[in-house]
């Protein structure tokens, strides 16, 4: 669902469930990608300002078992420097009924050839009172819009993904959600 109230504000909405933890078991490499192994729906806000500068606000209901439930919030940036390359700066918060957490994401997506591209992104963690990272170093190509084949190693240090060195290879479609090339912690 999509609506332009304005030439340069567009509004959309979203669902996404994804039952990750019926495929993989907990605490899985894939499991921590993804964007929330409870289903949500949501709205996502961009604002154009030229063509190389948008900002957007996300929200979300999180969650379909009562408990589980909550709500995601995000703002971000992204700039975009020349065609096909995207850089990212993005502040995540997530509450629920048992904690409340943050992320700190600074992501780039540089064009190789075609619809190849290698991208790079550090995540900063906080989650209560416990800090952390992770960062990722991938490459991927977009057969067509929406679907990416990605693939990255990563290097983690939180006390809610322990400390590994791993790697990724993923198939996805953002089918209307906001696309992760790759996922998110």
């Amino acid at each position: 669902m999509l609506s332009r109230p304005t030439a340069d504000l567009a509004l959309r909405g979203y669902g996404r469930y994804a039952e990750i933890d019926q495929l993989l078991p907990f605490g899985d490499l894939l499991a921590v990608f993804a964007p929330d192994p409870r289903g949500e729906l949501g709205t996502l806000a961009e604002w154009t300002l030229s063509t190389r500068w948008r900002l957007r606000l996300d929200g979300a209901f999180v969650g379909l078992r009562d408990d589980h439930t909550g709500g995601r919030w995000r703002a971000g940036v992204d700039v975009f420097p020349r065609a096909g390359a995207r850089l990212i700066g993005e502040v995540t918060a997530t509450t629920g009924p048992q904690e409340r957490t943050g992320l700190l994401r600074l992501a780039g997506r540089w064009p190789i050839q075609g619809s190849a591209f290698a991208t790079v992104e550090a995540l900063g963690d906080a989650r209560e009172e416990e800090l952390g990272g992770v960062t990722r170093a991938g490459a991927g190509f977009e057969p067509w819009a929406g679907w990416f084949a990605y693939g990255a190693v990563e290097v983690a240090r939180t006390p809610r993904w322990p400390e590994r060195l791993a790697g990724l290879v993923l198939v996805e479609h953002a089918l209307g959600a906001p696309v992760r090339w790759g996922g998110a912690p």
